[in-house]
């Protein structure tokens, strides 16, 4: 039973005005993150699990790949969800909640993989 509390802001001069909150809550995402090309001399993640909230974008996540994998701006992190015909390429603005619910729904944590290739 989550209760949203609006945020109530007094005009010194008029009336009091009911303010929404901002975006609601938008609960955080645990994502396995895989390198998509197995066995290759790419870089890899010490760590694979991560949890970020759920408004972080495809574009969020690759400039975090991207920092922490040390890859020079010559190159960019392409990130691909697996499905059942193959993997689908993920646009930069999709947030990560977003590709959750449409691709793994069921599931506790959502499988990325990510592709590192030259601009």
């Amino acid at each position: 039973t989550n209760v949203v509390q609006k945020a109530v802001i007094t005009h010194p001069l008029t009336q009091t005005i009911a303010v929404p909150p901002r975006g609601g809550h938008i609960p955080p995402v645990a994502l396995c993150l895989q390198c998509l090309e197995q066995g290759t001399s790419k870089r890899y993640l010490d760590k694979q699990f991560v949890r970020v909230t759920g408004r972080a974008t495809i574009r969020n996540l690759a400039l975090f790949l991207q920092k922490k994998l040390h890859i020079d701006d010559g190159q960019k992190v392409d990130i691909y969800c697996p499905c059942q015909s193959g993997f689908v390429y993920l646009n930069n603005s999709h947030t990560l909640k977003a590709v959750k619910d449409l691709y793994s729904n069921d599931k506790d944590i959502l499988l990325l993989n990510y592709d590192i290739s030259s601009l």
